[in-house]
């Protein structure tokens, strides 16, 4: 589950650039010579019961060990009724750039506009 998380993580590190560039943000704030600098770089930690998908410091999505991908209430803390109605399914389900940059544009507040 750990690899496909990772895989996941880097897609949306591609999607984060591009957006980024597509936006005109080039300077060394948002990228260094590896790329994309510490604020603005997708990370996994892994937990007992959950993933913690984060950008930079801020928490983003949790998954859990089945697969299913959760939005958060607060960090550490899965919103269940947000997983209902944005339907972000199973982890497993995010194989390609295109589904990851779906993922990528749910990361924020879009179910109260």
């Amino acid at each position: 589950m750990l690899n496909v998380i990772k895989e996941v993580v880097n897609m949306l590190n591609v999607a984060e650039l591009e957006k980024l560039k597509g936006e005109g943000f080039d300077n060394e704030c948002f990228f260094n010579s590896e790329g994309l600098t510490n604020g603005y770089k997708w990370v996994v930690l892994e937990k007992k019961k959950y993933f913690y998908i984060n950008c930079g410091s801020s928490g983003v999505f949790m998954v859990d060990r089945e697969g299913e991908i959760f939005n958060i209430k607060g960090y550490g803390t899965a919103d269940k009724n947000k997983k209902i109605k944005a339907d972000l399914g199973n982890i497993s389900d995010y194989g390609d750039i295109e589904k990851v940059k779906i993922l990528h544009s749910k990361r924020y507040n879009y179910l109260r506009w």
